[in-house]
This record gives C-alpha cells, sequence and structure tokens, in this order.
C-alpha cells in the first residue's frame, strides 16, 4: 500500500556521520538529549544546533527512499482533504494528509515505515496511501493547525528559534541579489508563536496514585526501561507527600514542563510551561548551584509567573531538587503543599529517588548509544 516493509538497515546516525553532517561527538550528546528530553533524534540534533532542517529533509531522504515534505507543504491543505483522516488517528500515529490525486493520498508521516498506520488510513478512506517524510517539528506544527492538538512549549521554542535562523538566512540571500531588506521587518514573529516568553505566557494562561514504598520505588527505578517510566516513578512517589509536583526537564538556556501530579496540576499544564533560565529565578539558582532550594519562593518575574500558573493557591514553602548528571542539572522536581501549610522535610528520600532516578537515565543514554544510537529517527 505504497510504504517499504522495513526503513534502511543504516541507522540515522551512522547515516549523518558517513555523510559527514555530524561528527561522532556530536551524535553523542545528541543521543543523550533524547534519552533525557524525549523526540526524534533528528529534533535533538536541530535543538542542538548541530544540522539544518533541509540537511536533515535529505538525509531523512536517503534513508527512507522516500520523499519529503516542508512547512511550505504543510501551510495550504484543504479542509476536505483533512476530513478524510480523523483527529484521533492522526494523533495516534502523528500523521497529517497533504493532498488526494485520483485514487492515491499522499500523508506526510513520523515514521514512514509504521504498517498500522498506512493499514488503518487505507481502511477508512479506501484510497492508495502513499507516505511521504516529514519532520517531528512540522508535523506536530500540522497537528496543532488543523486538528487543534496543542504542541508542547519545547516545540514552540524552537520553531521560534529557526525561524530567526530561517530570516537570516533569507536577509543574507536578498542581500546577494541585491534586494532590498525592510530594516524594520520583525523576524521573531511565526504563526502561532509567541515572540518572546512574556508573550508566551499571556497565550498559555495560567493554568490517584500508586502507594509505593522506597525499596519499591528504587526498584521501579532500576527496572525502568524508558524515560517516561523514570518520569511516573518520581511523580507517583512526589505525589505522596506533596500536594502539587512538576518535573522539569533543563535544555541549554530553558526550562521545559515534562508532567505533573496534583491540585490543578495534570501533564497539559506541565507541558505548557516554559521558562528562561537567563532570568533570575528560583530554577537558574537551583541549575547554577546544583543544590536543592527549600523556603519561601522569592519575588521575582519569572517566579510569580510561574506560580501564577500553578494556579491560585500561593504556596508558604516549596521544595526544588536538582537531578543532576555527571554533574550537571538536567531535570528539575518542583514541590509544594499549596497554601495549606508549610512543606515538610522529606529530602533524604526524595534525594534517594533522584539520584537513582539520574542512574536510571544513565543505563539508558549508555544503552542507547551501545544498542540503537539512532532510533528513533
Amino acid at each position: 500500500m505504497g510504504t517499504k516493509e522495513k526503513e534502511s538497515d543504516e541507522r540515522l546516525g551512522d547515516l549523518l556521520i558517513r555523510r559527514r553532517m555530524i561528527k561522532p561527538e556530536q551524535l553523542d550528546k545528541a543521543v543523550q538529549c533524547q534519552v533525557l528530553f524525549g523526540g526524534r533524534l533528528g529534533t535533538n540534533l536541530l535543538e542542538l544546533g548541530f544540522i539544518t532542517e533541509n540537511k536533515l529533509r535529505r538525509v531523512l531522504e536517503e534513508k527512507y527512499k522516500l520523499h519529503s515534505v516542508t512547512r511550505a507543504d504543510l501551510k495550504n491543505i484543504s479542509r476536505e482533504v483533512i476530513n478524510l483522516v480523523p483527529r484521533d488517528l492522526a494523533d495516534k500515529h502523528k500523521l497529517i494528509p497533504v493532498r488526494v490525486k485520483d485514487d492515491a493520498m499522499e500523508v506526510a508521516m513520523l515514521d514512514p515505515t509504521r504498517e498500522s498506520a498506512v493499514s488503518a488510513l487505507h481502511e477508512i478512506t479506501s484510497l492508495k496511501v502513499v507516505p511521504v517524510i516529514a519532520l517531528e517539528l512540522d508535523v506536530y506544527w500540522a497537528l496543532e493547525k488543523y486538528y487543534a492538538l496543542k504542541r508542547e512549549a519545547r516545540y514552540l521554542n524552537l520553531d521560534r528559534w529557526l525561524e530567526h535562523q530561517r530570516q537570516g538566512e533569507l536577509k543574507k540571500q536578498q542581500k546577494r541579489e541585491g534586494l532590498r531588506v525592510n530594516p524594520g521587518q520583525d523576524i521573531t514573529s511565526v504563526e502561532g508563536v509567541p515572540k518572546n516568553i512574556e508573550d508566551f505566557w499571556d497565550r498559555v494562561g495560567r493554568t490517584s496514585h500508586p502507594e509505593y514504598l522506597l525499596p519499591r520505588v528504587l526498584a521501579d527505578l532500576n527496572a525502568a526501561g524508558s524515560r517516561k517510566e523514570i518520569g511516573r516513578v518520581i511523580l507517583d512517589f512526589a505525589a505522596l507527600y506533596f500536594k502539587r509536583t512538576v518535573l522539569f526537564v533543563v535544555n541549554e538556556d530553558m526550562l521545559f514542563g515534562w508532567d505533573g501530579r496534583g491540585e490543578g496540576i495534570d501533564s497539559r499544564v506541565a507541558l505548557a510551561i516554559m521558562l528562561p533560565l537567563t532570568r533570575r529565578s528560583v530554577f537558574k539558582t537551583v541549575v547554577e548551584t546544583g543544590a536543592y532550594f527549600l523556603g519561601p519562593i522569592p519575588d521575582s518575574q519569572i517566579n510569580r509567573r510561574f506560580l501564577a500558573g500553578l494556579g491560585p493557591a500561593w504556596p508558604k514553602t516549596a521544595l526544588l531538587l536538582p537531578l543532576l548528571i555527571s554533574g550537571k542539572v538536567v531535570a528539575i522536581l518542583y514541590a509544594d503543599m499549596g497554601d495549606k501549610k508549610e512543606v515538610a522535610i522529606q529530602l533524604p528520600p526524595m534525594q534517594t529517588v533522584l539520584a537513582s532516578a539520574a542512574m536510571a537515565f544513565q543505563r539508558l543514554i549508555l544503552k542507547s548509544k551501545s544498542e540503537n544510537p539512532a532510533a528513533p529517527a
């Protein structure tokens, strides 16, 4: 039905190195980020600035022997075509119908080798399915545009950064061709994307756990086989002690919400949080010192906006615990008791859990590098 039975035997990372598009040490860094932050390997390479969008598309075309589509190809898809694919199916398989010609439907897919997705599309539409490659960033953008499936703050931030790059390249091209560049052009404006962190907060608004004992938690972390499992175990244990908990990941100079538990907190709320680590905040202090914080949250613009985002219950005290790998803070656990009472001292068990989680992440990183360094692509 228009797709390959299996992907190219050569892994994406190996192909990129063979093509001299990235260096081995850059691949190692991207694999580590993929384990810690999730997402496709290509997305992590883009975030690290190790590859451009165009180069990534070209190498994915070579790997899968398929054509690719760009953001421009996805901007004006007809509603008639979109309506051919139900929202839940598009979300489940991360795909976008692009166009229909005769009895064939071209579909942009995150994973063009997924036979189950192709079969489901054919069964629903009775059309021949022609998979094409799209970057993860573009698929999530299109899912939000056409199916109202909100993107994580991480992808909003990457989109904005890449738009700076695109506009910079456009200006260089215009200069080479002798075209006039409007000095007042706003290069930070992207359709549906905030111009800055303040605009982001204005747009998104402020918006039964298992009874683990510590030995069971440590055993679960030791057996965890994915980033998602590690995060779940940390939050489930923290929810035993605290009314509200949010787990964050540190990615360069930004802090991204990952998941959360408690009053008014869920993964949707957590994923909408994006905080700069370049401005004064309690999170910046934890990242810079690598030490935990316990006490009233200091008054600063970023701290106020973060707390407002958690809801009307402003905490008397809060606990922030860093998760360190190789001496670097890669995640932060935030916890409080709402406005009811101060945080009880639960440092020893929580520190033990985060130390065990760090070891679990390190095992995943080593496993990913040694067994399957480029999957998923």
